[in-house]
């Protein structure tokens, strides 16, 4: 919709009432009627002849004003929906789509209005029927007109009488949509068949958060749950799928429309239109046992009995064994966590060939991108592998957090995002305990949601959203990351019993209903209270609305008196750059644990020994008796408090010799984040680089091998390496970074060993991917003898003798150091290979090259129609060219700023840029050049970004950090590289 189209009718209120009598409105909105049937006669004509072309460019504005209300009135309450549906998956048909639904509701305050959220569909008007369903009889109630309000996607239907509070009504609305190619609400993807060469055509649903209504007229928001029907036509040849099982196959009666028949499903429980889902396909599935033994505690007598089903294209159906095997697993390990059984009768897991998300929790109809569900051990690495154990156990999670019991409104996302990115992490440790999950936690979440929750652009976890926009713009890091890691916090400081009760008591005395998240905070104060884990005079809403209420974090500052034994604790708001643009006041409930090594010095006592609170300037403890002057003192055990932490100059220094003498002393969780901590707050010039960088020889002086702390290194590098790349102390940085990896590159050796673990070898990858990428000679080398030893192999189709884990080190790293013959070899692999994940390597390697003409043709590929990057994948090509190199950040940056009109046509409503703008192209910007092309690329654009306007200002937020760290921090890195001297890095080659 463009920015003039008025709307043709204005709610004044959340309950339905107009400012003005019934009659009076319908006759002042004649002329807008007018106007929208004029519009929607033009659609029609377009729909026949140009299919899904009604793009979001033509029916969405361009800005919104957040004070317009885009609710639905609370005024009716749906029931069940009687959905038939006949999608045309044929380009001669313009992959249209038939359908009608007839919703039951409930009027629970009197009105004279039916409002349904509706987008991109066309409804037959003439068509549409109302009753009055509360008698045995049913009783016809007239329809006065009909308003369409596109730019809200708001559809009212106009009654002569209005409806009674108490009584129900029947609605029925046949209408025509589209298939359309966007990734979201009913949309169409395809695949090549091996065997024939042909396009094969399917439809799946993406409906979260907001997309449900493209697919049919529905009350989309998630406190509106009902009970669904859904009816799927389809061609014999076919299979549809949908949240419940089958119940029974029919022909249709139609004589032209033989061939076809209605798959009729059962009636589901309540559930929210976004969980709403169903496919039609050709897939082949194989069906998993749900048979698996968990403990014999378990509170439950019986276990659920789901059909457990994984779908895929027929040709790639073996490569979901792996998912098959561990989905069951953790289903039941949920079961029993919390308590509840999985209360459907079937599970389906879909993989398809294009998806908006890497995966959709649908209630009993989960789809996944197929990288996230297929694993082929030829093909696959360790880390794909575990991509696939993460997805999985997320969506499943979500059954009971999401589908189960609902946020009432998106304010609340986190309440089903943050559990289930938690519980993931203890269904993948219950099937793969040696990949020690649990540590990973703090390193995957914690720290990497600290770098989005330090800027002053974060935002609350909890937080007011109104429009679709605002709605998607919190499906972020803080909503994810941070969501999970404040229940984590919560896990440790209530303690797992308490909180395990706790959760389960949530989840029984909401299930198939909506909450907000007092409602949990309830359910865990009172058994908090029943356990004694909680003062009594202290509830867990009182804690935790100071970590969700809020945006950031704290950093807290320990400061020892070495005579005394007094410990002062203080806390205040972290920033990068201590610049703040507000006077607020930011205090939280803040749990501190800590460690001696006369006092849990095994690091296992996380419960908090004491409370910093919101009126606390600052705490003073006396632990005379648990600390001697010589020993050192650590906050934050295994990271569980969502906090950083600031220790005086001398407490660091103790903390450095401890770790140069015997590190193994400390946990391996807080090795990694004192590494994080502290090369952090030198960033923001709260410690100084000599003290934090002094801290980080400790890693090849002590032979460190545990990948935790080295990757927790290697991340903070990225920062040091984007900020000194092309400036004269790059050359030294090169040097540090070698002189600190090159024992672990001779002692890890470049191929795997048998013996090797999972964690030791993806150290090992970290540990190449760097030597590699600054320069190392036999680094370069073995990787560029590998890929050309492959390449000679051109008569065998796929013959790869690299070794799985190794391959997205070797393909970029011969690829950045090749030329065209390399990347046209890479690319005609990835057009032969049918496995996701080495496709994605592949995609991901081909953005390595440092040729500006490749780059900027794979950069137009990425946002053309049929090209060899799908739609799906066309971010992750931005993001990947703009984060190999400092020529693929220059040539993206370009690239956006002068084609940002055609990407945005291009995405439509799937487009998200947070990724690209944020973590591939800001995080690199350091000049104040760099700052006013970024100010003047939002200044260009305003409005045009969509959903992702939050992320640009993040974007300019990061380059004025990176500007002001340039001014303040540069010089002192680069004196200390100089004065520190370096060994064993005599072999390099130039590197950009």
């Amino acid at each position: 919709m463009s920015p003039n189209h008025s709307s043709t009718l204005t709610f004044t209120n959340r309950t339905g009432l107009f400012s003005s009598k019934k009659r009076i409105i319908c006759t002042m909105v004649i002329f807008c009627l007018f106007i929208t049937i004029v519009g929607i006669c033009v659609y029609q004509l377009t729909y026949a002849e140009v299919g899904s072309s009604w793009t979001s460019t033509q029916v969405e504005e361009k800005r919104f004003k957040t004070q317009e209300n885009f609710r639905l009135p609370n005024t009716l309450k749906p029931i069940h929906y009687k959905l038939n549906l006949i999608p045309y998956l044929n380009p001669t048909k313009n992959f249209s789509m038939d359908g009608d639904v007839k919703i039951h509701i409930r009027c629970d305050q009197s009105t004279d209005r039916i409002v349904l959220n509706i987008k991109n569909i066309s409804v037959i008007k003439t068509n549409v029927q109302l009753w009055d369903v509360s008698e045995d009889e049913k009783k016809i109630v007239g329809i006065e007109c009909q308003v369409y309000d596109l730019k809200r996607d708001l559809y009212s239907i106009f009654v002569n009488e209005s409806l009674i509070e108490g009584r129900f009504y029947e609605i029925f609305i046949p209408y025509r949509a589209i298939l359309n190619d966007q990734l979201v609400g009913f949309y169409r993807s395809s695949y090549i068949d091996k065997g024939t060469n042909e396009t094969r055509w399917l439809g799946i649903t993406q409906f979260s958060p907001t997309d449900a209504r493209r697919a049919f007229p529905c009350f989309d928001e998630p406190a509106f749950k009902a009970e669904f029907e859904v009816s799927l036509g389809r061609l014999e040849n076919m299979t549809t799928l949908s949240n419940m099982n089958l119940v029974k196959t029919v022909p249709f009666d139609e004589e032209d429309m033989r061939g076809w028949v209605w798959d009729h499903y059962a009636k589901s429980l309540p559930m929210s239109t976004y969980v709403v889902g169903f496919a039609v396909t050709d897939f082949a599935h194989i069906v998993s046992s749900c048979n698996s033994t968990l403990s014999s505690s378990s509170s439950l007598m019986t276990m659920s009995q789901p059909k457990f089903s994984i779908w895929a294209r027929p040709d790639a159906i073996n490569q979901t064994k792996y998912a098959g095997n561990i989905g069951p697993r953790i289903l039941r390990y949920f079961e029993e966590y919390f308590g509840i059984k999985f209360p459907l009768p079937k599970q389906d897991m879909i993989g398809v060939p294009d998806h908006r998300f890497s995966a959709m929790e649908n209630w009993g109809m989960i789809t996944y991108r197929e990288l996230v569900i297929f694993y082929d051990p030829d093909y696959s690495s360790d880390s794909d592998k575990r991509r696939i154990a993460d997805v999985v156990s997320h969506e499943l999670g979500h059954q009971w957090f999401g589908n189960l019991v609902t946020p009432a409104w998106w304010s609340d996302l986190w309440l089903k995002e943050g559990f289930a990115s938690y519980v993931q992490y203890l269904g993948v440790n219950y099937v793969e305990p040696d990949w020690k999950m649990l540590d990973l936690f703090v390193l995957n979440e914690v720290q990497k949601v600290f770098q989005l929750d330090a800027l002053n652009n974060s935002h609350p976890i909890s937080i007011p959203v109104n429009h679709p926009d605002e709605i998607n713009r919190i499906f972020d890091d803080i909503s994810y990351s941070k969501g999970c890691s404040i229940i984590r916090m919560m896990d440790h400081f209530l303690t797992s019993k308490t909180f395990k009760q706790g959760v389960t008591n949530y989840l029984n005395k909401w299930k198939f209903n909506n909450t907000e998240q007092n409602d949990l905070w309830e359910s865990l104060t009172q058994v908090a209270h029943q356990d004694g884990t909680l003062d009594p005079n202290l509830t867990v809403g009182q804690i935790m609305d100071t970590w969700t209420l809020q945006k950031g974090f704290p950093v807290i500052h320990v400061k020892r008196n070495y005579e005394t034994g007094c410990v002062c604790f203080l806390q205040s708001k972290f920033s990068l750059t201590n610049e703040t643009t507000t006077t607020e006041e930011y205090r939280w409930y803040i749990p501190i644990s800590y460690t001696t090594p006369e006092f849990n010095s095994d690091f296992t006592l996380t419960v908090p020994q004491f409370w910093i609170l919101p009126n606390e300037t600052s705490v003073k403890k006396n632990l005379t008796g648990f600390l001697d002057e010589s020993d050192w003192f650590i906050v934050n055990i295994q990271t569980t408090g969502y906090y950083r932490v600031n220790y005086d100059t001398q407490n660091w220094i103790l903390i450095t010799t401890q770790l140069q003498l015997e590190p193994e002393e400390i946990h391996t969780v807080n090795r990694a984040q004192l590494i994080d901590d502290v090369m952090t707050l030198s960033r923001a010039s709260l410690l100084t680089y000599d003290l934090a960088l002094n801290l980080t020889l400790y890693l090849p002086n002590t032979n460190e091998m545990e990948y935790l702390p080295w990757q927790s290194y290697f991340n903070n590098l990225k920062h040091l390496s984007y900020m000194l790349q092309n400036c004269p102390a790059y050359s030294n940085f090169k040097e540090y970074v070698l002189s600190q990896l090159i024992s672990e590159y001779n002692r890890l050796g470049f191929l795997e060993r048998e013996f090797d673990s999972v964690l030791e070898k993806s150290h090992r990858v970290h540990i190449l991917k760097w030597a590699c990428n600054i320069g190392h000679i036999d680094c370069i080398q073995n990787s560029v003898d590998l890929f050309a030893n492959w390449m000679s192999n051109r008569s065998k189709k796929f013959q790869n003798i690299i070794p799985v884990n190794l391959r997205s080190i070797v393909y970029c790293t011969a690829i950045r150091n090749g030329s065209t013959e390399e990347w046209e070899f890479a690319k005609n692999k990835y057009l032969q290979v049918n496995v996701a994940s080495e496709k994605d390597r592949i995609l991901t390697a081909l953005a390595c090259s440092q040729n500006e003409t490749i780059l900027t043709s794979y950069l137009n590929a990425a946002v053309t129609p049929n090209t060899f990057v799908r739609k799906q994948d066309s971010r992750n090509v931005l993001q990947r060219i703009a984060s190999s190199s400092d020529i693929g950040k220059r040539l993206t940056f370009q690239f956006l700023q002068k084609e940002w009109p055609r990407i945005r046509l291009y995405f439509g409503a799937g487009l998200s840029i947070a990724k690209v703008i944020n973590g591939a192209i800001a995080v690199r910007l350091k000049s104040e050049s760099d700052l006013k092309d970024i100010e003047n690329f939002k200044m260009k654009y305003s409005g045009e970004f969509g959903f992702g306007e939050r992320a640009v200002d993040e974007a300019i937020e990061i380059v004025r950090t990176n500007v002001h760290w340039m001014k303040n921090s540069y010089q002192t890195v680069a004196n200390w590289l100089k004065k520190t001297r370096f060994t064993g890095t005599e072999e390099f080659v130039n590197s950009s």
